[in-house]
């Protein structure tokens, strides 16, 4: 059978530099990520935000691993990602013309590649990855995002299978601070109420010389802080100041259109925590029938009663 992305003899790379980053899963962070870059072609530009609540999601079995994709018709791009328990080892080049991103979600290491999506480039993205990645695993996932359809989707999918580079297993260090915060389990609206709070908390805690990180490479997204908190800013917010914080976060919601990035970003937090489908299409409703009930109970689980 006839590859479909066959390997080129040759083309042009530089070094590998890969940086672990914290991939921030915040729905409402996406709004920071920074203005969307036109993309040229010769037909003119190339649609650079998509609606998230219109764009579909689709998970299956594809190659023989689970694959989350989503078409964005003409954005000219793919973003290829990988979800994976070990940790590539090999030390080679990235193609010139392609962006290399990691980072480290519920345990597993995961990596983002942004290409062009003619046949040529993807070429050569496909082999610098099954050179790089390891050996599938069966919690292995792949998430396609860009100008792809589902016979596309199958054929990037099955040539990263083949993928065979040296690696170990992915372990996050560990992390401690005076005050160190843990989230409900993401995907659930205790989630969404302890963003909130953390939100809040931040804006009461900001200082020169105070650092508020968040961490979500384990199974639970921790806060840490290096100072204590005073029994004031351990006081739940009323209700008033509830209903105005969810306002901000519902307005940020409603900001719907999305960059290619921004999508591929967030499918990769929905495939690591097996969220549903449709998961990132429903934010807003989600952030508008959270309750003050909800958000206080979090509060005083997570933070006051610390």
């Amino acid at each position: 059978m006839t590859e479909p992305f066959p390997r080129p003899k040759f083309f042009s790379r530089r070094n590998l530099w890969i940086l672990i980053f914290i991939l921030i899963p915040l729905i409402y962070v996406l709004n920071e990520m920074g203005p969307d870059e036109t993309v040229q072609a010769n037909t003119g530009a190339l649609q650079t935000t998509f609606d998230i609540r219109q764009v579909p999601v689709q998970r299956e079995r594809l190659a023989g691993q689970t694959v989350w994709w989503v078409p964005l018709p003409n954005s000219g791009v793919v973003e290829i990602g990988v979800l994976e328990p070990q940790l590539p080892t090999a030390r080679i080049p990235i193609p010139d013309t392609q962006d290399l991103a990691t980072a480290a979600r519920n345990n597993q290491f995961i990596a983002y590649l942004r290409s062009p999506v003619e046949a040529a480039a993807l070429e050569v993205s496909l082999e610098f990855l099954t050179e790089w990645l390891p050996a599938p695993s069966s919690t292995t996932q792949y998430v396609l995002v860009g100008d792809l359809n589902g016979t596309l989707a199958e054929e990037i999918a099955a040539v990263l299978t083949t993928s065979r580079g040296p690696a170990v297993p992915f372990v996050a260090q560990s992390r401690s601070a005076i005050t160190e915060l843990t989230s409900p389990p993401t995907g659930s609206q205790d989630n969404l109420a302890f963003v909130m709070a953390a939100e809040w908390l931040r804006t009461q805690v900001a200082s020169d010389s105070v650092s508020f990180i968040w961490d979500h490479r384990g199974p639970r997204s921790q806060v840490f802080i290096n100072t204590s908190l005073s029994p004031a800013q351990r006081q739940v917010p009323t209700r008033e100041q509830f209903l105005a914080l969810r306002n901000a976060f519902l307005a940020q919601a409603n900001v719907s259109a999305r960059s290619v990035q921004q999508i591929s970003r967030y499918v990769m937090t929905m495939a690591a925590f097996n969220l549903s489908t449709d998961y990132m299409a429903t934010q807003a409703a989600r952030t508008e029938q959270l309750d003050y009930a909800t958000f206080a109970r979090v509060w005083q689980e997570t933070i006051g009663g610390r």
